[in-house]
């Protein structure tokens, strides 16, 4: 016996196929659903109860046969805009993929290509904001019915769930990002604060921020902290100085780490801008010196200053500017003599660490990594790089409208949402690349047998694992 299916049109209305015969709505009554044959030359009806899943009288006689090339038409329309309301296929993709198996004897009856791609195209268009300015309904919650947005105004759109706020409440360890070329144009960054749950690192607040000043990301941590009462054990971020005084203001108690992989950017920018680069490249010598700085990550923060002075002499006299940067933003210059000695006590007081050198910009706190090397804690944001530029690939353009990337963001808030059931499930994270592992292993135990009487051997033996 033939069975209802039901596709829609270009508009969206029900057509109705059963027994090879295509029917359009022609109106509904209180009791019943009536269809009439697609042909406008024939008669045949049929009827069906409001919901269209079972008929209730009919089919009538039709004049003609049915059209079988049609039907294949019609499924291939359904299939298309069914993979591209869930796919992140390119449109020319999808098409090419549904036409492989599309029945070589109906190809004549097939729209032209162009039409078959607006039809992907419609599926994907997103409903524009409202009147206000303000997202539409249809964007303000997940794909499974919970409220998604925290916060809307022309300065910050914060995205997330009381879901995502109970799992962020758990993570003791957070990180912190943003990316610029998925934004869209009224905005400055997209900036999203991930945990570490269950051995992954999961977005858990997406924040379209207006810029990147203080006061930016004081708008947005503070919008998450009067959420619930969260008590961190550490932050991760790069280090820009905005991001770093707000969560200093915000989280006093917190330990918060800089990137490691944003540190040896600052580095490697620094001498590309000395003219280093040949150098670096042709001298081994001053190579392996260079990698030395970045190893002075791994040191204890106590050993960090001798360890950098064994470090110093061992370049010479054209890495003087390298060398002075490094000083005075990583490690902290030189106390100077003075002649008063109440002055020398106010500038020992208030410039100057223990070790006689003043605080550099950047403490050996934020940028050290040896303690999350021994606890096995990420040392970048690598994982929140890597999750960015795979959203980049899949929203395709480079500033998307708002409601756009609101229902990018959507689509990657029910993906996340999958990932953290099956942690909690038990399934193992995806593993890391054998080369990431193995290096992550061979740093630990280098790590682990740390001796502050071989500073000198231990950098080399670090630097030959780090890279630039």
């Amino acid at each position: 016996m033939a069975k209802i299916e039901i596709f829609s049109t270009e508009k969206g209305k029900p057509l109705l196929v059963y027994d090879s015969y295509v029917y359009n709505l022609e109106r509904k009554t209180k009791l019943k659903s009536i269809f009439r044959c697609q042909n406008r030359d024939c008669k045949g009806r049929i009827h069906t109860n409001l919901s269209m899943d079972s008929i209730s009288s009919g089919p009538t006689a039709h004049s003609h046969s049915a059209n079988l090339d049609k039907m294949s038409v019609i499924k291939l329309q359904k299939d298309i805009k069914s993979r591209a309301a869930i796919s992140e296929e390119p449109t020319s993709n999808i098409l090419h993929s549904a036409l492989r198996t599309f029945p070589l004897h109906s190809a004549g009856s097939l729209p032209k290509n162009d039409s078959l791609i607006r039809s992907i195209r419609r599926q994907r268009q997103v409903e524009p904001l409202d009147k206000d300015g303000r997202l539409p309904s249809n964007l303000r919650k997940t794909d499974r019915g919970e409220d998604f947005v925290s916060n809307e105004n022309k300065q910050l759109i914060v995205f997330t769930t009381k879901s995502n706020l109970l799992v962020l409440k758990n993570c003791k360890h957070w990180f912190a990002d943003g990316t610029l070329k998925v934004c869209s144009d009224d905005f400055y960054q997209l900036f999203t604060l991930h945990g570490l749950f269950m051995s992954s690192v999961i977005p858990l607040v997406y924040g379209v921020l207006i810029g990147k000043s203080f006061n930016d990301y004081n708008e947005f941590f503070e919008l998450i902290l009067k959420q619930n009462n969260y008590a961190p054990e550490s932050i991760l971020t790069d280090f820009e100085a905005a991001k770093i005084k707000s969560v200093h203001k915000l989280f006093p108690n917190i330990l918060h780490k800089g990137c490691l992989f944003h540190f040896g950017q600052c580095v490697w920018r620094k001498f590309q801008s000395c003219g280093l680069t040949k150098k670096y490249h042709d001298d081994q010598h001053f190579h392996i010196n260079v990698k030395k700085l970045i190893a002075l990550a791994f040191v204890p923060v106590v050993d960090v200053v001798k360890a950098f002075e064994l470090l110093e002499s061992e370049f010479d006299d054209n890495a003087d500017e390298l060398i002075s940067y490094f000083e005075k933003k990583w490690i902290g210059e030189r106390k100077r003599r003075g002649n008063i000695i109440n002055q020398m006590l106010l500038l020992i007081t208030k410039f100057f660490s223990v070790n006689g050198r003043k605080i550099p910009q950047f403490t050996h706190e934020l940028w050290n990594v040896y303690d999350r090397v021994v606890a096995d804690l990420p040392r970048s944001n690598n994982a929140i790089e890597g999750c960015h530029n795979a959203f980049a690939n899949r929203v395709l353009t480079a500033h998307p409208t708002i409601p756009k990337l609101t229902d990018k963001i959507r689509r990657e808030q029910s993906k996340f949402e999958i990932d953290i059931e099956q942690s909690r499930q038990g399934h193992e994270p995806k593993p890391k690349k054998a080369s990431y592992r193995k290096l992550d292993e061979r740093i630990k135990r280098l790590v682990q047998a740390y001796n502050n009487n071989d500073l000198v051997q231990y950098l080399s033996s670090v630097a030959a694992n780090v890279n630039l």
